[in-house]
C-alpha cells in the first residue's frame, strides 16, 4: 500500500454515539453508513472532520451482495458522493464487523475498494475511501486524489473525554521517567504517553494562563502552543508567576520620569508570551514551546490550533471569546475549555470552585468573528 502524510479521522462524540448505535444494535450483523468529512491539513499530518453521518437502511440502502456479504446500493453511494463533489468532502463508507479492540479490512472488502474506488475518485474529485469498525477499534482505507492510497492512522471520539481507536491494541512502553510515576499510578503508562503526545493551545498567557502553562508542563504535555498579544505591564505582576519587574520595566515606568521613555519602556517591556515559555521550560526541560505574540482573530494566528488536541480559553477579550467560543454545536471537534477569575467587590478574596461547563469546539465551515473586512477561514476549515 502506498503510504502518505499521517491521516486520522476526528468525530464529535454525539456523531460517534449515533453511528456506533447504528452499527452495533446488538443483533451481531452487518450494517453500514456513509461519513462526509471535511479536510484539515498541518505539519502533524491530515484530519478528517467528520460533517455528517448518514445511516444506510438496512434492506434499502444497504442489501445482501453477490461478491461479499453485504454492500452499500449504487443509488445511496452516487448520491452520496454527488454531496461530496459540490460540498467538496470526502467521502468514506462504513460498516462494521465483529471483534472488540481489533479489526481489520476482509478480502472481499479490498477488492470492493480496488473495484469501485477510482470511479469515486472521478466522481467526487475529493479523496475517497473506508472505515471498518469492532465495538472499540477502527481501521481506514484512503484512496488519494494523487493517486496514492493510505491507511489510516486513528480514529478520535471528542467528547466529555477523548477516545483514540486503532486498528489493533497499542503497544506502549511500560516504562515511566521517575518525575511522573505518582501520576502515572492515576494515568497509567499510556496515559502519560498520551499527554507527552498532545499538542495543548492556550489562549490567554494572564494570571490563569500562566497558571496552566505551569501545570501542563508539570504534567508532561509535549507541545504547548500559546498566544497572547500582550506584554507584561506593572498591573501583571501579582498575578504572573515568576514575572519579574525588569519584565515590566518597572523602575521606568514610574511618575517623574518623563511620558516619552515610559512609553518606550513598555514598548520593551518583555512579552507575556516569553514569560510562559521561560516558566515551561523551567517546570519542563523537554516540552516543545510555541509562542505566538498575536491576536488569534486574525487568521495567521488562528492556523496555529488547528491541530492542538486540546485548547484552553484563558483570555479576557470578548473578541477572542468569540473566535474560540465555549458552547457550539459543531462538526470540527477541538475540545477545548473557558477558563476565568473572577472577584465581587465587597466580598472576601478566596478559593472559588469552578463549575465544569462542556467541552466546546471550534466551528468549521461557518464564519467566527465578523470583523470589518476580516474573517477566520483558519478556524472555519477552509483550505490554503
Amino acid at each position: 500500500m502506498t503510504t502518505s502524510a499521517p491521516i486520522e479521522l476526528h468525530i464529535a462524540q454525539r456523531d460517534w454515539t449515533r453511528l456506533h448505535d447504528h452499527l452495533f444494535p446488538g443483533d451481531h450483523d452487518e450494517h453500514g453508513a456513509v461519513l462526509l468529512c471535511g479536510v484539515a491539513h498541518s505539519p502533524r499530518g491530515t484530519r478528517l472532520l467528520v460533517r455528517e453521518v448518514v445511516l444506510a437502511e438496512d434492506g434499502i440502502d444497504y442489501v445482501p451482495g453477490t461478491r461479499g456479504y453485504r454492500h452499500l446500493t449504487g443509488e445511496f453511494v452516487t448520491h452520496q458522493a454527488r454531496r461530496a463533489r459540490e460540498e467538496k468532502l470526502v467521502y468514506l463508507a462504513a460498516h462494521n464487523h465483529g471483534g472488540h479492540d481489533s479489526v481489520a479490512f476482509s478480502g472481499p472488502d479490498l477488492a470492493s475498494h480496488e473495484r469501485g474506488y477510482p470511479t469515486l475518485l472521478g466522481l467526487t474529485r475529493q479523496h475517497v475511501g473506508a472505515l471498518v469498525l469492532a465495538t472499540q477499534a477502527a481501521a481506514g482505507d484512503i484512496w488519494l486524489l494523487d493517486g496514492g492510497r493510505t491507511e489510516l492512522v486513528r480514529l478520535v471520539i471528542v467528547g466529555e473525554s477523548r477516545t483514540v481507536l486503532t486498528p489493533q491494541p497499542s503497544e506502549t512502553d511500560a516504562g515511566v521517567a521517575a518525575r511522573y510515576h505518582r501520576q502515572a499510578l492515576l494515568f497509567g503508562a499510556i496515559g502519560q504517553a498520551i499527554l507527552a503526545g498532545s499538542k495543548v493551545a492556550i489562549v490567554g498567557a494572564g494570571g490563569v494562563g500562566m497558571l496552566l502553562v505551569q501545570l501542563l508542563a508539570r504534567l508532561g504535555v509535549g507541545h504547548l502552543v500559546v498566544i497572547d498579544p500582550e506584554r507584561v505591564d506593572t498591573t501583571n505582576l501579582p498575578r504572573l508567576p515568576e514575572a519579574t519587574r525588569l519584565d515590566a520595566m518597572e523602575f521606568v515606568d514610574r511618575d517623574g520620569i518623563p511620558r516619552i521613555v515610559r512609553s518606550v519602556a513598555r514598548r520593551l517591556a518583555a512579552k507575556k508570551v516569553r514569560v510562559a515559555r521561560r516558566i515551561a521550560r523551567r517546570a519542563n526541560r523537554a516540552i516543545e514551546f510555541e509562542g505566538v505574540f498575536g491576536d488569534v482573530a486574525d487568521d495567521a494566528v488562528a492556523r496555529k490550533i488547528t491541530d492542538c488536541d486540546f485548547i484552553f480559553l484563558a483570555a479576557d477579550t470578548m473578541l477572542a471569546r468569540t473566535v474560540v467560543p465555549d458552547r457550539l454545536p459543531v462538526p470540527h471537534p477541538h475540545p477545548a475549555g473557558r477558563l476565568q477569575a473572577r472577584h465581587r467587590s465587597g466580598h472576601r478574596l478566596g478559593a472559588r470552585r469552578v463549575r465544569r461547563r462542556p467541552l466546546a469546539r471550534v466551528r468549521c465551515g461557518v464564519p467566527l468573528v465578523q470583523r470589518p473586512h476580516q474573517r477566520c477561514p483558519a478556524l472555519r476549515g477552509d483550505p490554503g
